[in-house]
């Protein structure tokens, strides 16, 4: 590393990378406008931050002064560390640009080359997009506006929709003289590979020395040197062979032992949408099914465990999971369910059957779980995107989503720092959204719930808590039995006759809805106004309004009319009327009628009703 020590500098050089003949072009549609937003306002802290950033890009000559008639706006994302960082909303300017249509080499081609290998070492340049220029005639169209004045830049920034195919172009171009002898490019990651310790010193030493004779920098934090292993385009890659990453497949294959029918359920759904491809599926399914019959107590065993694992390694393995294929057309599908988040990338071959090439799915975070709906769905599109980066950069897809207001984020005029973020990620792919109907998000959907990842908030656990309590259980049995609806299917229950749409458990009553399970309540049962009390008044409910006081009730618990019953206990509520504000429209003006010059001038009249219909279906006085 003493030898190259400059080609890893803490920062990069001012100054213009040297001219390779590798600069960015920006091909736009001619008869497009071009695109100019207003200035976005910022806060004092931003404008500040806003003049440093000016300043040292343009003392480093990344940016100049512009007269030009685009204009994107700025605004800034927080980075880990706390610090702040510019962004440019380039949405305007990707819109009318021509997509470099960069071909991708095939990773199962590139994979091959890897045969025999025993070390590798992995580069990641600095700041890489800044080592290439904008081609000089179109660097008016990177323009951005502010309130310090309007610039232009003259390095490729970030947020460009071409940036990824344009680097890995200038990648290839400068490490020709070896590439596919012992080195690889793909997009931005960049892998030598060696049979002996003295053979990769020399193919090391020679990739270095092309980056240094073309003005490239590497980050050293970034670099791993004479590994022998790695892990490259999803795949671990050893001396042994080459496997398929354990991260393409974790989320099927840590799926947890179910330990009730609606964990069945939830695992066989996913399971069902690829039996197509596993042979014999119904009879390795079988013990795993017959859980789901009615009438049949939920009983684990050795049996059922080996189905389990059996149905998740076909699913993980061929013919099922394939290798991704950039020539082919290629979705993915996300979902978000309030605790997780989960997705699968698939892509459909030449003779029209969809196969997946990956899955993920992670819990969701504690302050993620507190995101606006739209944007926990959104999160869950950004995982996905960053977990494939490697297949989907430089790839033509589209995201699968059963949220359909997704589909108008990429126009979206006002952004959070948060959608900031997210949005300069978004920027650099080149793909649509397109919207899918829950019920046919099957896959995706299991992935955000699976049964491990779901942590009960305080609401669930304290009704839990008391759905379990002794005194609880004995009223909830007297009220089955005093109910005219659940009494006889209670009492059926008892006999071992479970009625469809309900399951019996512990003595207790369950409805069971679209895969979901959850405890049945009689319908003037007084338990109800605890629930409704727990899930409204106390503490950890915080007198929400009635979608969401129902949405909390309704995860565990279910009874007759219960919408109905949430309403009219929310709009009730003597807190709520005293401190929220209304949200009727303002009264009108309040004044007395005039007084009437002559008869019938003023007819005036009032109702009384509702009154029990008589036998002409009258129900009013007037």
């Amino acid at each position: 590393m003493e030898e190259f020590a400059d080609v890893f500098p803490e920062k990069l050089p001012d100054g213009l990378p040297p001219d390779r003949g590798d600069a960015m072009k920006i091909e736009t549609d001619p008869t497009a406008d071009p695109p100019f937003r207003p200035v976005i306002r910022l806060s004092i802290a931003e404008l500040d931050e806003l003049r440093k950033q000016l300043d040292q890009l343009l003392a480093a000559g990344f940016i100049k002064p512009s007269t030009s008639p685009y204009g994107a706006p700025v605004l800034f994302v927080r980075k880990k560390d706390g610090t702040l960082r510019m962004c440019v909303d380039y949405r305007g300017l990707n819109k009318i640009t021509r997509k470099n249509r960069h071909p991708l080499p095939r990773i199962d081609e590139l994979l091959d080359r890897f045969r025999g290998a025993r070390y590798y070492s992995k580069l990641d340049l600095l700041s890489g997009y800044h080592q290439q220029r904008i081609f000089e005639p179109h660097t008016h169209k990177t323009a951005f506006r502010c309130r310090y004045g309007h610039f232009e830049f003259n390095v490729v920034p970030f947020g460009l929709t071409n940036a990824p195919a344009s680097f890995s172009n200038m990648m290839l171009r400068v490490l020709d003289p070896v590439l596919d002898k012992w080195v690889v490019v793909y997009l931005d990651d960049l892998l030598i590979y060696s049979k002996t310790k003295k053979e990769h010193l020399q193919h090391l030493r020679s990739v270095l020395a092309l980056l240094r004779k073309n003005g490239l920098y590497a980050k050293l934090s970034k670099c791993s040197f004479m590994q022998d292993e790695t892990e490259f385009l999803g795949h671990t890659i050893t001396k042994d062979g080459i496997k398929t990453s354990a991260g393409l497949s974790k989320a099927i294959s840590d799926w947890p032992t179910p330990k009730s029918t609606k964990d069945v359920q939830q695992f066989l759904g996913l399971a069902q949408f690829y039996q197509q491809y596993v042979s014999g599926f119904a009879g390795i399914a079988l013990p795993l099914s017959s859980l789901l019959a009615n009438n049949t107590p939920f009983k684990w065993t050795d049996e059922q465990q080996s189905a389990f694992l059996q149905l998740k390694r076909a699913i993980c393995s061929a013919p099922v999971l394939r290798i991704f294929d950039p020539d082919l057309l290629t979705f993915v599908e996300t979902d978000a369910s309030g605790f997780a988040i989960g997705a699968v990338l698939l892509q459909t071959d030449r003779e029209g059957n969809t196969h997946p090439i990956a899955f993920t799915s992670r819990k969701m975070q504690s302050a993620e779980r507190n995101y606006p709906v739209h944007e926990q769905e959104l999160l869950a599109v950004i995982h996905a995107l960053r977990t494939w980066r490697y297949y989907l950069d430089g790839t033509k897809f589209s995201v699968h989503t059963d949220h359909a207001t997704l589909r108008h984020f990429p126009t979206q005029p006002k952004l959070t720092r948060r959608q900031a973020r997210w949005m300069e990620l978004l920027q650099e792919y080149d793909f649509d959204f397109r919207y899918k109907r829950g019920v046919d998000n099957i896959v995706p959907d299991a992935l955000s719930r699976r049964p491990d990842y779901r942590e009960p908030d305080p609401v669930e656990l304290y009704n839990l808590s008391v759905s379990l309590s002794p005194d609880v259980r004995d009223q909830l049995v007297q009220d089955y039995n005093d109910d005219p609806r659940l009494g006889p299917i209670y009492k059926d229950c008892l006999d071992g006759k479970v009625a469809n749409g309900y399951s019996f458990q512990n003595n207790l009553l369950y409805f069971t809805r679209r895969g979901a399970t959850t405890q049945a309540i009689p319908r003037h049962s007084p338990i109800r106004l605890t629930l409704l009390h727990d899930a409204h008044d106390s503490a950890t409910a915080g007198h929400f309004g009635f979608q969401k006081t129902y949405d909390n009730l309704r995860r565990f618990v279910y009874w007759p009319h219960i919408a109905k019953d949430t309403q009219q206990y929310v709009a009730t509520c003597e807190k709520c009327q005293r401190n929220k504000d209304s949200q009727d429209r303002p009264a009108g003006l309040l004044q007395p009628l005039p007084i009437p010059s002559q008869r019938w001038e003023v007819v005036t009249m009032d109702f009384i009703g509702p009154l029990p219909p008589t036998a002409r279906n009258f129900d009013a006085v007037v």
